[in-house]
């Protein structure tokens, strides 16, 4: 079994992740294992490899006061972002795919099992940008405390306001200005 890189041991992330009674030697911890690996290799591939092992000599502190404690505390939390992401991609297809008690063993363990489809893929959208941001924050790319995503609203309507009969569509005409994704 492959142990996580930032968070103490395993029993610390399948707590994290709500998975204390998964079963071992099963087909849904081998999705774990394979979900720590991808996300050990994400942060060799997101980051250089001085920074990582800069991280990983910091002690973990529960309650991070200092600048070093905090990027130790921001790579814990990255680390269980990205197994989850792996998770909610792979557990459900799992489920999907067995038979049997897989039902009930779903019902009883798996934190993933009420999503639909739709918040599934928000979800995971939400925690890449997360994690995308905390990446930059442990690669220098953006200081602690300084947030990109501010806008300022100055009063001037980017729409047309709607009137009665409107569509509900979308008008190709009309510029707006949406959130980057």
């Amino acid at each position: 079994m492959t142990n996580p890189m930032f968070v103490a041991d395993l029993d610390t992330l399948k707590s994290k992740l709500r998975l204390t009674g998964l079963a071992a030697d099963s087909a849904a911890e081998e999705i774990l294992d394979e979900a720590i690996l991808d996300a050990r290799a994400s942060f060799y591939r997101r980051l250089d490899r001085t920074v990582v092992t800069a991280l990983l000599a910091i002690p973990f502190n529960e309650n991070p006061t200092s600048e070093a404690d905090v990027k130790r505390a921001i790579a814990n939390l990255v680390e269980v972002k990205l197994v989850k992401i792996q998770l909610m991609r792979n557990l459900p297809v799992l489920f999907q795919d067995s038979s049997g008690t897989a039902q009930r063993v779903w019902n009883e363990e798996a934190p993933f099992r009420e999503a639909g489809l739709s918040s599934l893929e928000s979800e995971i959208k939400r925690l890449e940008a997360e994690i995308e941001e905390s990446f930059q924050i442990l690669d220098g790319e953006e200081e602690q405390g300084a947030e990109q995503n501010w806008r300022i609203y100055d009063g001037v309507r980017e729409t047309a306001a709607p009137r009665p009969g409107d569509s509900v569509r979308r008008n190709p005409n009309v510029r707006t200005y949406l959130p980057e994704d």
